[in-house]
C-alpha cells in the first residue's frame, strides 16, 4: 500500500483559488490538471502546488459545474501524468485508496471500501451517471483528487 501511495502521490497535486483549497491530479505530462469544478469557481487563474512544494499559477481552461470538473493548466513539462484504471472493474466491498494534496506539498491518504459500484446521483443534466460511492472519510482539501484500487497479484 506504501508503493501505491508513493506512486499516486507524485501525480497529486493541490489547487488553491480565491475560494480555498482542493486538490487535482496531473492528467498529461505537460501541464493538464484535471480538478472540481466548486475548487476553482470562477477563477480565470489558480495556484498548483507540488509533491516537494512547487507552486506554480495555472489558468482556468474550463470547468462543467454539473459534472464538478474542472481543467486547469501550468505551463511545465516533464510531469507524472495519473495512471487511469478500469472504473468498470470495480466491485462492491472492495478496498479503495483516496489521496488529495491539500497542503501543496506532501500527499496524503486516506481508505475506506467501495459501497456502491454504478449510483446515479441524478443532480443535473448528465452529471452523477456510474458513480463509485465509498465510505473513505474524507478531510478538507480532498476535492479533485483521485481515488485508486490496490492490484492484487
Amino acid at each position: 500500500m506504501t508503493d501505491l501511495a508513493g506512486k499516486v502521490g507524485a501525480s497529486v497535486v493541490r489547487v488553491r483559488s480565491r475560494r480555498g483549497f482542493g486538490s487535482g491530479v496531473i492528467w498529461t505530462e505537460n501541464g493538464y490538471i484535471l480538478t472540481c469544478s466548486h475548487v476553482v469557481g470562477r477563477a480565470s487563474a489558480v495556484e498548483v502546488g507540488f509533491k516537494g512544494g512547487q507552486r506554480l499559477e495555472a489558468r482556468v481552461i474550463g470547468h462543467d459545474p454539473y459534472r464538478d470538473m474542472a481543467l486547469v493548466k501550468v505551463d511545465q513539462t516533464g510531469l507524472a501524468p495519473i495512471e487511469i484504471g478500469d472504473s468498470d472493474a470495480v466491485e462492491v466491498g472492495q478496498l479503495v485508496f483516496a489521496f488529495a494534496n491539500p497542503f501543496g506539498a506532501n500527499p496524503s491518504t486516506t481508505s475506506g471500501i467501495v459501497t456502491t459500484a454504478k449510483a446515479s446521483l441524478g443532480w443535473g443534466p448528465g452529471s452523477g451517471e456510474d458513480v463509485i460511492v465509498t465510505d473513505a472519510p474524507l478531510n478538507p482539501g480532498y476535492s479533485g483528487g483521485p481515488s485508486s484500487t490496490p492490484r492484487v497479484r
